[in-house]
C-alpha cells in the first residue's frame, strides 16, 4: 500500500505541552484568532447571547508605524480610520467576530491614500482567512445550507466564497499541456437535462463543463481550450462512449485526435444485448427473471447458488447459453495483451455474425464500426472508469442540495469540489 503524502498525513499532538512555552493571555487569544502580529493589539472583548447563540467580539487596535509607500517609497502617515468587521471561525459553539478601526494612510510624496493591510483577512471581504479555510473544507463535503447552519452564517457568504474561489481557479487554469482527455455526460436535472464533463486523462482534473451532450459541446470545449492557452491540435486521444454526438464532434473540431472507445460502455452494451435475449426467451419465465443479475455479473463474483442456477439455465436454453458465452468472451478480451486482443476481437466478430442472436449481431456491427477505437483503449490503457466515478460525485453534489434549478450553479459547484481535491487552499 502506498504511503500517505504529507498533505494527507493526520498529525495528533500530544496531550501534554512538551514543546510549548508560556505566553500571555493576550498572545494566547491572538494565537487562537490566528492574528499573530505585533502591529495589532486586542483592545477589548465583548461576549453575550443573541437569539440563543453565544457571540464573542474581539476589538483590535493598530499600534504600528505605517512605514513607506510601496509605489514611490515615500513616508506614510495615518490619514483617517475606517471601521471594519470580519466573521471569524467559530470557537466551539461560539460565534466570533473581529472588529478594528483600520487606518488609511497617505503618502507624503505621491499623496496616494491606501488602507493598511490586515494579516487575518483578504482585501474587500467580510470574513477572515481562517473562516474561509474552514468553510471551504466543510463545503467540499456538505451542502451550502448545512454549512450555513453549522457555522451560523448567511448562505450567501458561502456562495460568494465558492464563486470567488472557482473564478480564481479558472483564471489560473493553463491547458497548454493538455493532450489526452475523457468525455462523458451525466444528468443535471429531470426531463433529460444533461451536462458534459471533460477531464484530463493524465491527472483526472476537470478541465471543462457545459450544458447538453451534443456535438457542439466539443466546439465549446475548443473555444474554452484556446482561451486557456490550449491548442486543439495537441489533443491526440479522446476517450468516450459509443455516442455518435461525441465521435462526430471530435472528428470535426479536434483534427489530430483519435477516439478511444471506453471498455465499460462496450461491456455494458453486451450486457444489454444479453438481457434482451433473456427477456425474449421466457420459456421458463419466473426462473429466467430470477437469473437476470447472475447473467450480468462477473463470474468471479458469483455465489455458489448463483453458479448452480446459471449452469442450469445455460444448459436448458441454447440462445441464452450462446449469448452468455459471447458476452464473457468479449469481457476476456480486455485481459489479453494488445496484439492478441486484436486477433481475438476479429474472431469474436466472425463468430457473432455466424452464430449470434439478432441482438448480438447488431452489437457486432457496432464493434466493427469502432474496431480501432476499441483496440486503442487496450493499447493506451485510457478509459472512462475515472469519469464514471466522477459522475457519481456529480450526482452526490446534486443530492446534497436536493437538486439545482440552474445547471450553471451545478457546474460551478462541481468545479469547486474538484478544485478542492487538487488546489492547496
Amino acid at each position: 500500500m502506498a504511503s500517505k503524502s504529507k498533505k494527507d498525513k493526520v498529525v495528533i499532538p500530544p496531550a501534554k505541552g512538551y514543546t510549548c512555552t508560556d505566553i500571555s493571555l493576550e498572545n494566547a487569544m491572538k494565537f487562537v484568532l490566528d492574528v499573530e502580529t505585533n502591529e495589532w493589539v486586542i483592545e477589548s472583548t465583548e461576549g453575550g447571547f443573541y437569539d440563543g447563540a453565544k457571540v464573542l467580539h474581539f476589538h483590535l487596535r493598530y499600534v504600528s508605524d505605517p512605514g513607506f509607500c510601496p509605489e514611490c517609497n515615500g513616508p506614510l502617515t495615518i490619514h483617517d480610520y475606517k471601521e471594519r468587521e470580519w466573521r471569524h471561525e467559530n470557537l466551539g459553539e461560539t460565534v466570533c467576530y473581529i472588529h478594528a478601526n483600520v487606518p488609511r494612510c497617505q503618502c507624503g510624496r505621491c499623496h496616494t491614500i491606501r488602507q493598511v493591510d490586515v494579516p487575518w483577512a483578504e482585501p474587500k471581504v467580510t470574513y477572515t482567512k481562517r473562516f474561509e479555510t474552514v468553510a471551504i473544507e466543510k463545503m467540499s463535503q456538505m451542502s451550502l445550507a448545512a454549512v450555513a447552519r453549522e457555522l451560523k452564517v448567511k448562505w450567501r457568504i458561502l456562495d460568494y466564497i465558492v464563486d470567488r474561489r472557482v473564478k480564481m481557479y479558472l483564471d489560473e487554469m493553463d491547458l497548454s499541456w493538455l493532450c489526452h482527455i475523457r468525455v462523458d455526460e451525466t444528468s443535471a436535472k429531470k426531463h433529460h437535462r444533461y451536462i458534459t464533463v471533460i477531464t484530463d486523462a493524465t491527472t483526472g482534473k476537470i478541465v471543462f463543463i457545459c450544458k447538453g451532450k451534443n456535438r457542439n459541446t466539443l466546439k465549446e470545449f475548443v473555444e474554452w481550450l484556446e482561451n486557456h492557452n490550449g491548442h486543439p491540435e495537441n489533443i491526440t486521444i479522446v476517450s468516450s462512449d459509443f455516442g455518435d454526438n461525441f465521435i462526430s464532434g471530435v472528428k470535426e473540431y479536434l483534427p489530430n485526435a483519435e477516439n478511444v472507445m471506453d471498455p465499460f460502455h462496450l461491456i455494458n452494451l453486451a450486457n444489454k444485448k444479453l438481457d434482451a435475449d433473456r427477456a425474449s426467451n421466457q420459456v421458463n419465465g419466473e426462473r429466467l427473471k430470477s437469473i437476470r443479475y447472475s447473467l450480468l455479473k462477473d463470474p468471479k463474483n458469483l455465489k455458489q447458488e448463483e453458479r448452480e442456477a446459471l449452469f442450469d439455465i445455460t444448459h436448458d436454453n441454447d440462445t441464452i447459453a450462446m449469448s452468455y458465452a459471447m458476452k464473457e468472451s468479449l469481457r476476456r478480451m480486455y485481459t489479453l495483451p494488445p496484439e492478441l486482443a486484436r486477433d481475438h476481437l476479429h474472431r469474436w466478430v466472425e463468430w457473432v455474425e455466424r452464430s449470434g442472436s439478432k441482438a448480438f449481431k447488431a452489437l457486432a456491427k457496432t464493434v466493427k464500426r469502432h474496431f480501432e477505437g476499441i483496440i486503442r483503449a487496450i493499447e493506451t490503457g485510457i478509459n472512462n472508469g475515472y469519469q464514471e466515478s466522477l459522475n457519481g460525485r456529480v450526482q452526490f453534489t446534486k443530492r446534497l442540495a436536493n437538486g439545482y434549478r440552474r445547471r450553471d450553479r451545478l457546474k460551478r459547484m462541481v468545479f469547486f469540489r474538484d478544485a478542492c481535491r487538487f488546489a492547496d487552499w
